[in-house]
């Protein structure tokens, strides 16, 4: 009681079952911003309030998300979203435990294969005239045909048949393993940008599909064929592998021990050894 005199969890966990119950497709972004504005709070004391509250709102609604039991890498998925929407977060996770998404490794090392290589870009623009192979040809078709059930689903937050509508896997794989991304002629080199970060765009509605790879097994036969596949695409893999490398061991050199790992660092580390993963063995 002491520590929490205003009963500030008990009433955070109260507010967002309310909203979770009632079905309430709220952002609590807007709302935080909106309250600040009325109280006259502006600039850096704003946004420095907006950020306490949306990492003590998106902390309650997390331990809320374990207390039923929930997967904490599908927990991570749904709340790495720009919104702070309880509601629509666990309609999300949900769906996700429902499809059996952690079930589904190929989806979840493609993607995350797909956006290790845009790196967070978001252009989306692809001009079909600069394609030059059949695996871009036949990666950009299967995005044109998922996009109209996609965006439908995700209208009516449709989650389970999104999760359950990329049959075309193999075709995403077909062009990571056959298709040299870092193509000398810049206009190529970013189209096939753009037609990766058109591919990782379908998903990422969903959350971090990174979170969720990190549940993916990294041994078997399964994985073990992954890696056969991506070690045979292009040498530049490997040293670019091995560029990284070498930065994420300094990087580990400077943190201290004992110090725990901001967000970015750790999606840093995490993007690294997924990208190790992709070109070991």
């Amino acid at each position: 009681a002491r520590r929490t005199p205003f009963a500030l969890r008990r009433q955070t966990i109260g507010t967002l079952n309310i909203l979770m119950d009632a079905g309430w497709n709220l952002n609590c972004h807007e709302v935080f911003a909106f309250v600040l504005n009325l109280l006259g709070v502006e600039g850096e004391d704003a946004a420095k309030v907006m950020g306490q509250l949306d990492d003590y709102f998106t902390l309650r609604l997390k331990n809320i998300f374990q207390d039923k039991g929930m997967d904490y890498h599908i927990i991570d998925c749904v709340l790495a979203s720009d919104t702070l929407n309880a509601y629509e977060e666990a309609r999300r996770a949900q769906a996700l435990i429902d499809a059996d998404i952690m079930g589904k490794t190929d989806l979840l090392q493609a993607f995350t294969r797909v956006s290790n290589m845009i790196k967070g870009a978001d252009d989306t623009d692809v001009n079909p005239d600069l394609f030059e192979t059949e695996e871009e040809k036949a990666l950009y078709s299967a995005c044109q045909a998922m996009q109209v059930n996609l965006s439908q689903q995700y209208a009516v937050y449709d989650y389970q048949s999104v999760a359950n509508t990329y049959p075309g896997i193999a075709v995403i794989n077909e062009f990571l393993d056959n298709v040299l991304v870092m193509h000398k002629d810049e206009a190529v080199k970013e189209n096939r940008l753009h037609l990766l970060a058109l591919t990782y765009s379908l998903i990422q509605p969903l959350g971090d599909i990174k979170k969720l790879a990190r549940a993916v097994p990294t041994d078997g036969p399964q994985a073990a064929g992954r890696r056969s596949q991506a070690a045979a695409t292009s040498k530049m893999s490997h040293v670019g592998a091995a560029q990284r490398a070498a930065r994420l061991w300094e990087f580990r050199c400077r943190k201290p021990a004992k110090k725990a790992l901001s967000h970015e660092d750790s999606a840093f580390e995490f993007e690294v050894e997924s990208l190790m993963f992709d070109v070991d063995k």
